[in-house]
């Protein structure tokens, strides 16, 4: 297995802590590597992202290379250097214009923000791939799916280019139903299959807008197959919960599954036999204390039932996740849209049924810190400053050091010195 830092820096990049890695073409129509971190681009004053205008017209700040900060002209192929730091480029005329006109791809409705991370899964070779990440109110069946697929190598994405990668909604349902005709075209009874697929085309959207299941508490893969539902089954992912009963619980349960036995309780709460109303009361404690969706006993079968380096879709707390199994341990894929830029933070250790720890590896499942920095990032964010400020404070402060306890107070310090406010 071979780490792409020596590729970086064969790109003229410094590969630290804060590097965050940014592909670009530049005007030779060559791919290069850009560093997009606030800090390195703070002593030039402009940012990854911004809007400026220069002499030769409105620009795309790219990023740093090679000591100087690159720009995409509008009307220009590709990224320009722009030789000297702040006072330097001030002197050349380039202020900061918002509001000028981007020739770049915007966010849309309908549209998913999408991370570049290496990947590795056992029995497979390093491969680059891409993620699918979650906005507030995203579909995360849609994109637990996809990104189950993308982890894979089943299914690849051709995102477009922008301040951010970004894919459209079509796409991936685009994907998704080529997938379904791939594993049906493979099947025992390849007619039959097709003609399942034909029929379930019109459910993949409705994962877009979330997706009811009716979960049963007596295995892993205890749900009713109904509807969309079967879009996993057919695209050859397994859809799995953790919400197991143990064997006293499924006593009270009766076999009932979670839509059964919520209105059979509410219908028995006031019967007039004592032993039924205990019995209702029995299994709404149960709902009420594993309201998680995950027990002790699902996270155990869950252990058991993914098979090493395996990739499938779980129902828990009401949200889907993409997870894997690595040594035996099971990981959480990090969706997160405000992640898009922590290239090390590619998986969560799911190791708890209440989430307590928060531990963050790579695509080679390698720990890193951006747990406690995450934790910093939180702390500075809740106080008022802008996610952005927070990032180049922490990136400030910690450069050459580890995050810790006193991370906070530097940041703060920092944050004073530079006359950066909080709402």
């Amino acid at each position: 297995m071979t780490s792409n830092t020596g590729a970086w820096e064969e790109q003229g990049a410094v590969c630290d802590d804060t590097f965050l890695p940014f592909e670009y073409n530049d005007a030779t129509g060559a791919q290069q590597l850009f560093d997009v971190s606030e800090a390195a681009c703070a002593r030039f004053g402009f940012f990854h992202g911004y809007r400026v205008a220069t002499p030769r017209g409105g620009a795309l700040v790219i990023g740093v290379r090679e000591g100087a900060l690159w720009m995409h002209v509008d009307g220009e192929k590709g990224a320009s250097a722009f030789p000297g730091e702040y006072e330097a480029l001030l002197a050349l005329g380039i202020t900061q214009c918002d509001d000028a006109p981007s020739v770049y791809h915007e966010d849309k409705e309908g549209d998913f923000h999408v991370k570049r991370v290496e990947h590795v899964l056992p029995g497979s070779f390093e491969q680059r791939t891409h993620l699918v990440l979650q906005n507030e109110n995203g579909p995360c069946p849609l994109l637990a799916l996809t990104n189950a697929l993308l982890a894979r190598g089943d299914i690849t994405l051709s995102p477009k280019e922008g301040i951010s990668l970004i894919v459209t909604q079509q796409e991936i349902l685009n994907k998704l139903s080529d997938r379904m005709l791939q594993v049906a075209s493979s099947a025992a009874n390849q007619e039959e299959a097709v003609m399942e697929v034909s029929a379930l085309v019109p459910d993949i959207a409705k994962l877009n807008s979330g997706l009811d299941i009716n979960v049963g508490f007596n295995g892993i893969e205890d749900y009713e197959p109904v509807g969309a539902v079967n879009v996993f089954r057919l695209c050859g992912v397994r859809l799995m919960h953790g919400w197991v009963a143990d064997s006293a619980q499924r006593e009270v349960l009766g076999g009932m599954r979670y839509n059964e036995l919520i209105s059979w309780a509410l219908a028995h709460d006031d019967a007039a036999e004592a032993s039924v109303r205990e019995h209702a009361t029995k299994a709404r404690a149960f709902l009420d204390e594993t309201r998680s969706q995950l027990t002790q006993t699902g996270l155990a079968q869950l252990r058991a039932g993914v098979r090493e380096g395996e990739v499938v879709v779980l129902f828990r707390n009401n949200h889907f996740a993409t997870i894997t199994r690595r040594q035996g341990a099971l990981y959480s894929m990090v969706t997160d849209v405000g992640y898009e830029r922590e290239r090390n933070i590619v998986w969560e250790l799911l190791s708890d049924v209440r989430g307590a720890r928060s531990e963050f590896f790579n695509g080679e499942f390698i720990g890193n810190e951006s747990s406690k920095r995450r934790e910093v990032l939180e702390t500075l964010v809740l106080m008022g400053y802008a996610r952005h400020d927070a990032t180049a404070a922490v990136d400030a402060v910690t450069t050459g050091k580890v995050v810790d306890d006193e991370t906070v107070t530097a940041a703060l310090n920092w944050l004073t010195e530079h006359a950066m406010t909080h709402n």
